[in-house]
């Protein structure tokens, strides 16, 4: 039998240690002899669940069946494996400290022959530390997030800072695994059922989250809620609501108000429309589901979210080279540009939840971009745009990564004035031709009450 012991100095609290470690989905993450693991067991993570391990050694592929024996948070575990000719048994013990806690990391592996552990012992050996310091890494403190010289030219260059937005910018940031987590906190996401909000929400649901998700197909919202089940034994509540409608949007912050005030919202849904239409209400519609619907959520739930919420408001790298029209915020005039309106109304979400950030200092209003993602909306609104950058767009989970970050970090409780991209706070404005001045917005959020008020104040009177 071969025995391996590893002390890990970890600069986070001993139950983000103890469940990021036991969750062996996160394996890939620190151990790269893991390919790729499935858990095979539904509901939460605990004893008794069990997972399903790719690993290659050299060229030779493995599976290994592993089953968490004991789960005792935030101190304990014990998981065994069993493969062709092999026997594995992880202990993992935290132990709190004053800046953190301390993991022992204990391992036993039992071969089907004395002399191939003899010869596999160097290898194990070497393989089992890389691991552990690989671990040691992602249980590290969380550092300051920072934008350095470096990124301020790249989006002053505009060029250079939209590189970063591809599948491989991403892969370039090499950012820390999450390791937060969300035991207990109401979160709210819109936009749930496909693409970022769905990735966000299947992040934070195995972070112990309490989800609530809005969205217009109660179908697919019911599938999601069936999915969050089974993978992670979250119980999702569903608000269905479809946000170009604003009398739904109203209707689903008033539930979502009545039911449990969130800790966080994340502001997901929204659409790009290749023709001018207008909502229900005769607002335009990027205007409508962009822009005014996020931010009537906002203003429903923001002065009832207990201190130290979030706002999270996903918005769009588009948006950079995108000013605003004062003077036309429907977009009647001129020939209509659906990526244009998309652009303005993210710019507008974006400039008014700064400006919310200034009158509600018990919350932070963070506005977040995703990169260049593939998703749904993507692939249905602008096709030609998927055909050609397909190979260089980012999945689902590396768009919501940073707006997962925001909901669980502590950076996140912090409100900043910037727009958060790859978990560093970037400037609104990269062109002198799109900024705004605080009179002009001012105008703006003037403008956009006179637009809404009458609508608002006849709701309020059928009330």
């Amino acid at each position: 039998m071969i025995v391996l012991e590893h002390r890990i100095a970890a600069g986070r609290p001993a139950r983000e240690c103890l469940w990021y470690a036991a969750d062996f989905r996160n394996l890939p993450q620190w151990d790269t002899s893991v390919t790729a693991v499935e858990k095979m067991t539904e509901g939460a993570v605990g004893s008794g669940a069990r997972f399903e391990l790719r690993t290659r050694n050299g060229m030779r592929e493995q599976l290994l069946h592993y089953e968490i024996l004991r789960f005792s948070p935030p101190f304990a575990a014990t998981l065994r494996g069993e493969g062709d000719g092999v026997t594995v048994v992880d202990e993992i013990r935290v132990e709190a400290t004053d800046g953190g806690c301390t993991l022992h990391w204990r391992v036993e592996i039992r071969l089907r022959s004395t002399w191939l552990e003899t010869l596999a012992r160097p290898w194990i050996q070497r393989n089992v530390q890389r691991a552990a310091r690989a671990l040691e890494r992602a249980l590290r403190a969380p550092e300051p997030a920072r934008l350095g010289f470096g990124g301020h030219l790249a989006d002053r260059l505009v060029l250079p800072g939209a590189a970063r937005f591809t599948r491989q910018g991403f892969q370039a940031a090499r950012l820390a695994p999450i390791v937060e987590r969300a035991d207990g906190q109401h979160i709210v996401i819109t936009g749930a059922t496909s693409g970022l909000g769905e990735a966000a929400a299947i992040a934070l649901a195995r972070r112990g989250a309490r989800l609530s998700i809005v969205g217009r197909d109660g179908q697919r919202l019911r599938a999601l809620v069936k999915h969050l089940r089974v993978d992670s034994g979250c119980r999702a509540r569903i608000v269905e609501a479809d946000l170009l409608d604003l009398e739904q949007a109203t209707q689903a912050g008033q539930q979502l108000l009545q039911d449990d005030p969130p800790e966080v919202l994340i502001n997901n849904a929204g659409a790009l429309f290749a023709e001018r239409d207008e909502s229900p209400q005769g607002f335009e519609r990027a205007l409508a589901i962009n822009a005014l619907a996020p931010l009537l959520l906002m203003d429903t739930l923001g002065p009832a979210m207990p201190s130290g919420g979030r706002i999270i408001n996903v918005v769009s790298g588009g948006m950079y080279l995108t000013p605003l029209r004062l003077d036309d915020l429907q977009y009647r005039r001129g020939r209509y540009d659906g990526a244009t309106a998309y652009g303005r109304a993210k710019r507008i979400l974006t400039v008014l939840g700064m400006r919310r950030a200034r009158a509600w200092p018990h919350l932070a209003v963070h506005a977040m971009h995703p990169g260049w993602a593939d998703t749904p909306g993507v692939r249905r609104s602008l096709p030609a745009f998927h055909r050609v950058m397909r190979p260089l767009l980012r999945d689902a989970e590396q768009g919501a990564d940073t707006a997962v970050w925001l909901a669980l970090s502590a950076a996140g409780a912090e409100s900043r004035h910037g727009v958060w991209f790859d978990r560093a706070p970037h400037p609104i404005d990269v062109l002198p031709s799109t900024r705004l001045r605080s009179p002009q917005i001012d105008a703006l959020d003037g403008q956009l009450s006179t637009l809404i008020g009458p609508w608002l104040s006849s709701q309020g009177a059928a009330a």
